[in-house]
């Protein structure tokens, strides 16, 4: 680190470095503002593009995100939120998170920022993109050994079909056209609902952090990835999957179609296809030793998530 870049970030968050920390690949500074992350702008368009969405989101009056200054050159940081990561299983974060994802899909449509760039797949092609993957790692499971492998001969043919079911009866409703109108309309989704990407603060108020994968496309497919996260960790307990979505109803309410294609969504089993590939190709972050005992959850709870399907399926 030059000595160089220490001064710049202090002169970008108006004082002096008085420390820096390495967090993974990234570097904290501490300074007397406060503490801030700091990262390197890999895409100049993309980088600017969510400066000014940040920026219109707090107009509108969503200031539940962390502040980031930038030198619209080489680095962008982003203010430190001290808190800790939301926990799915705890039915008040799930509850407070989804009132705030709410928030930030209702005001994040027709921005005026327009993208600029190489734009990012549609949710629709993401989904198709996972079931190819997944499908490889299907056909080559006979030489997949150990607990991934057992599980994978078992339920990975299976499942694999299932998903390409649902991905037919989703063409069938037109989400391509649904998705390609969301970007057209400019609404904004994070992309990565991951419990890590939400920070709950002392006060118990979820932050959501992180936007390197937003862009405009369909907010339904944060709310599914969200919900399908928490359901899996509450054993698709179906009561609790009511409540939740009649407090996002409430704030950002859903049309009847919405409603169709979120409960298609359901049966499409996107949380195994992406720790099995990730634990099969041997991915960043995919560790067997973590990684495998959550596939062996989630296949712990398959019963419970069938029952959820049927009774969704009157919805």
């Amino acid at each position: 680190m030059a000595k160089e870049d220490r001064k710049h970030w202090g002169k970008m968050v108006g004082s002096p470095v008085i420390r820096v920390q390495r967090l993974g690949s990234y570097r904290t500074i501490i300074t007397e503002n406060g503490k801030w992350m700091v990262k390197e702008i890999h895409s100049l368009d993309r980088s600017k593009w969510w400066i000014n969405v940040d920026q219109e989101m707090r107009k509108r009056g969503y200031r539940w995100m962390p502040r980031i200054v930038s030198d619209h050159d080489r680095w962008i940081l982003t203010h430190w939120i001290e808190g800790r990561k939301a926990d799915y299983r705890n039915k008040r974060d799930a509850e407070d998170c989804i009132r705030m994802l709410a928030l930030f899909h209702r005001l994040g449509q027709k921005l005026p920022v327009h993208w600029q760039g190489r734009e990012a797949d549609l949710f629709h092609q993401r989904l198709t993109r996972r079931l190819k993957k997944f499908h490889t790692v299907v056909m080559e499971r006979e030489d997949v050994s150990g607990k991934a492998g057992e599980i994978l001969k078992k339920y990975g043919p299976s499942l694999y079909v299932q998903g390409l079911h649902v991905l037919h009866q989703l063409e069938d409703v037109g989400l391509a056209k649904y998705t390609a109108a969301a970007r057209a309309e400019r609404k904004v989704a994070h992309r990565d609902l991951a419990n890590h990407n939400w920070v709950v603060d002392k006060r118990s108020v979820p932050w959501l952090i992180d936007f390197e994968t937003a862009s405009y496309d369909c907010q339904l497919g944060d709310l599914w990835q969200f919900l399908a996260r928490v359901m899996s960790e509450n054993k698709w307990d179906v009561h609790f999957w009511y409540r939740l979505l009649k407090m996002y109803d409430a704030i950002h309410p859903l049309t009847k179609y919405e409603k169709e294609v979120l409960r298609l969504l359901f049966a499409f089993p996107n949380e195994f296809y992406r720790e099995m590939i990730g634990v099969v190709t041997m991915k960043s972050g995919y560790k067997p030793e973590y990684t495998l005992p959550y596939i062996k959850q989630l296949v712990g709870t398959f019963p419970q998530w069938r029952h959820f399907l049927r009774t969704v399926a009157k919805w």
